[in-house]
């Protein structure tokens, strides 16, 4: 799907546009997420902050709720909303599993909340 509201899901990676991001320097501290089959980009459903709303592609409206701010960690990187938000967000649900649903919670800087990043 390429529409405004496609949901991000996880699968194991098979190389395809779909399952590649490019990030794209705001000069503010933050990043967005840009789908490159799409063009979209990722942020919260209704720019919610709550704990699981679900991750979807959007047009990019240059608001808070598509920023993210990325954080070194040991396993790699962890995503965190833009500030204004009432707290960190982690990015990734805890399943593992392919047609895992993506979506935000609270940061617990555990496995379960980071991202790697490969490059393409």
């Amino acid at each position: 799907m390429s529409g405004d509201g496609a949901n991000a899901i996880q699968y194991t990676c098979n190389g395809g546009n779909n399952q590649k991001w490019r990030i794209e320097d705001q000069g503010d501290d933050t990043s967005r997420l840009v789908n490159v089959a799409t063009g979209k980009v990722l942020g919260a459903e209704n720019c919610s902050s709550a704990d699981g709303a679900d991750l979807r592609q959007w047009s990019w409206l240059n608001n808070n709720c598509r920023r993210f701010r990325f954080l070194t960690t040991d396993a790699g990187w962890g995503a965190d909303r833009q500030p204004g938000h009432r707290q960190g967000r982690g990015r990734r649900n805890c399943s593992i599993a392919n047609g895992g649903d993506v979506r935000q919670w609270s940061w617990l800087n555990n496995n379960c909340r980071q991202w790697r990043l490969d490059p393409a």
